[in-house]
């Protein structure tokens, strides 16, 4: 009986301790395909695009749209794909310019190269917080 309390008791205190980072995707056009949302807490994660903490695959509709993610508190950067021919992943042009939508948390200025997890990261707080990620 205690044994089974103690885990009880650690699978509560890790729900307790969950933040939901709620994820508004603004600007989705009408091409169809998928949302590819990826939350990553480290710099390394972010550079390589592996290893996400949080990951979810929604279709996309015109306009904008919300996903929740239940995560501990701490650093984290969001990314966006608009799949819009679901190959799972970016395309790019000949020029390496991409020619479906995406963006990232915090909305960092358009530069010639992808954002970095420093422009995108964040800190979750255990009261949760919103992002809005609009789409390029």
């Amino acid at each position: 009986m205690k044994s089974l309390l103690l885990v009880s008791g650690l699978c509560l205190s890790g729900l307790l301790q969950a933040a939901e980072l709620q994820v508004r995707v603004e600007t989705v056009d009408g091409s169809g395909g998928h949302l590819l949302l990826a939350v990553f807490a480290s710099e390394d994660a972010w550079k390589e695009h592996k290893s996400p903490v949080a990951q979810a695959h929604v279709a996309a509709r015109p306009g904008a749209q919300e996903q929740r993610f239940e995560l501990p508190p701490g650093r984290y950067a969001v990314s966006v794909i608009h799949d819009s021919n679901d190959n799972q992943q970016l395309d790019t042009n000949f020029i390496g310019m991409p020619t479906e939508q995406y963006g990232y948390s915090n909305n960092p200025p358009l530069r010639m190269r992808m954002a970095t997890f420093e422009e995108c990261a964040f800190i979750l707080p255990a009261e949760g917080l919103r992002q809005q990620v609009t789409l390029r």
